[in-house]
């Protein structure tokens, strides 16, 4: 579902104006940010799901990862805030089902724009070697530290 929804995001970006999302980009990833640091009891607690996993993926999926295809940044501050919220899973599960997503999204993305598009490979391989680093980086950290 990430994989299809982000390819067509992708696909759809020169037929899309996201001038406006561009413009409230920066305030929604303050706000996300915000959310995650001041939200009281963000802990690898799990709890009542809100929405059932079929439902889940079905809305939510292809939502974030048609965003993803479409705008990109945050889509996996996206997938964990639907995780915790609505999926009732802690920090630490959300984390690691966040990853798969957060795979398939870009990669529909890619798959998208390699068709209908030139990619920018150097740039695109740069990023994705300072992602497995950021994301290695950051696991070490939870597992030493915790969720906090």
């Amino acid at each position: 579902m990430a994989f299809g929804a982000a390819a067509l995001g992708a696909a759809l970006t020169a037929q899309v104006p996201t001038d406006l999302v561009r413009q409230i980009l920066p305030f929604l990833l303050i706000g996300l940010a915000l959310f995650f640091t001041l939200k009281p009891g963000l802990n690898d607690a799990s709890r009542a799901e809100r929405i059932t996993p079929a439902l889940f993926s079905v809305t939510l999926v292809p939502l974030v990862g048609f965003y993803e295809g479409l705008v990109g940044p945050a889509a996996g501050a996206f997938y964990m805030l639907a995780f915790v919220t609505l999926g009732g899973f802690g920090l630490l599960r959300a984390t690691a089902h966040t990853k798969f997503l957060n795979f398939a999204s870009p990669t529909g993305s890619l798959a998208a724009f390699a068709i209908v598009a030139a990619p920018w490979w150097l740039t695109g391989l740069a990023m994705g070697a300072a992602q497995v680093a950021g994301a290695a980086l950051g696991a070490r950290l939870v597992i030493r530290v915790g969720p906090a």
